[in-house]
């Protein structure tokens, strides 16, 4: 999960430790609670685009994953979702992505 904090104007990653959702309907899951302000926004994903490959085998990787959200993160929950798609196709120049892409895009007023 990525996390857009309007006031300070960054964004951070924030780990939970667990299975993936929907792995087994037995798993655990770690709960956090986070006060939320206006204008914060928080980014969940799939590994897809951390891990998109390009045509030299390179990952996108995390780092350039919370740099694409932090560069587009104070805009339209459907800007950031279209932006975080177009950096990974651009990443990967037209090779095919093995995993899924899918992003929930929350914006709290």
């Amino acid at each position: 999960m990525l996390l857009w904090r309007a006031d300070g104007k960054h964004a951070e990653e924030v780990l939970l430790e667990g299975m993936p959702l929907g792995y087994t309907a037995l798993a655990e899951y770690e709960e956090i609670e986070l006060k939320m302000g206006a204008g914060d926004t928080i980014l969940l994903m799939s590994d897809g685009l951390a891990e998109r490959l390009n045509n030299e085998d390179e990952l996108f990787d995390y780092d350039k994953t919370l740099k694409a959200f932090e560069s587009v993160a104070s805009k339209s929950p459907d800007d950031i979702i279209q932006h975080m798609v177009s950096v990974g196709n651009e990443w990967a120049d037209g090779r095919e992505n093995d995993d899924d892409e899918s992003f929930i895009c929350l914006k709290f007023k």
